[in-house]
């Protein structure tokens, strides 16, 4: 069965989105790093802006409160404020954390395209936003003549979580419970860093994936007879690169790694 794509969605890709996108993310590999099998239980995930201007918002603008007035065009500024309070809480320490914090705090904001609602999922977070979404899904099965198979999900988490611990809390126990009865997620019995393997996550260019997998990924099977190490890609990412994730033993992912990136 494969793996399910995930798109996070707030109104502009700074509050709550980037951060469940951070958090499922670390679940993810809590599960890998401390599972004999080191189950990989999504594909991708990434987060959205639904106030953000986009090709496809500006041409379905009338169904947007205020129509086109409500979006807007961002310039790539940052808060992060649940991010950084997620960030300060003492969860999940180790190299994987500090890796996918950096990551998802420098991503590019962006608004919704019209191929997010092939995605498996679509989480938001206050209904508003829920049914707008169904109505931007609709618009997108009618531009397409395809039905669009994302299933959205409204997670009632509050816009204060950088204000508030309980919030924040309760935000994390909704996560695990979504995670558990979407994905299959099971909570670990031992912390993240005391697992039998580590993960590390590279971005590399889309022709790198390429020569990776040419030839019947002859390069890619290499790697992982030299160094034992699971690879997953993740679909690919604005700019044309992908985050590639190795998970494997702690003493040989550096070298799984460098391999990857000097793959060409």
């Amino acid at each position: 069965m494969p793996r399910p794509t995930i798109l996070c969605v707030d109104r502009t890709n700074d509050g709550r989105a980037p951060f469940t996108q951070a958090y499922l993310e670390l679940l993810r590999v809590w599960l890998a790093n401390t599972h004999p099998s080191r189950p990989w239980v999504f594909k991708d995930i990434s987060s959205a802006g639904l106030l953000i201007s986009s090709d496809f918002s500006r041409k379905h603008s009338t169904l947007f409160p205020s129509g086109g007035k409500s979006l807007f065009w961002t310039n790539q500024s940052r808060a992060n404020l649940s991010l950084h309070a997620f960030a300060a809480g003492g969860t999940f320490e180790s190299p994987e954390k500090r890796t996918i914090m950096a990551r998802v705090g420098n991503r590019k904001l962006r608004g919704i395209r019209s191929s997010d609602f092939m995605k498996c999922f679509i989480l938001c977070f206050d209904s508003q936003s829920y049914e707008l979404l169904k109505l931007l899904r609709q618009a997108a099965a009618i531009d397409s003549a395809t039905a669009q198979t994302a299933e959205i999900h409204l997670l009632e988490i509050g816009s204060d979580l950088h204000l508030s611990e309980s919030e924040m809390r309760m935000a994390k126990n909704l996560l695990r419970k979504w995670a558990r009865e979407n994905l299959g997620w099971k909570a670990p019995g031992v912390d993240i860093k005391e697992g039998f393997w580590g993960t590390r996550q590279v971005v590399v260019t889309e022709a790198g994936v390429g020569a990776l997998l040419r030839e019947k990924e002859k390069r890619l099977v290499e790697i992982k007879r030299v160094t034992g190490a699971e690879v997953y890609f993740s679909e690919e990412m604005d700019g044309g690169g992908r985050v590639v994730s190795l998970v494997g033993s702690k003493e040989r992912l550096d070298v799984a790694a460098m391999k990857v990136l000097y793959t060409w």
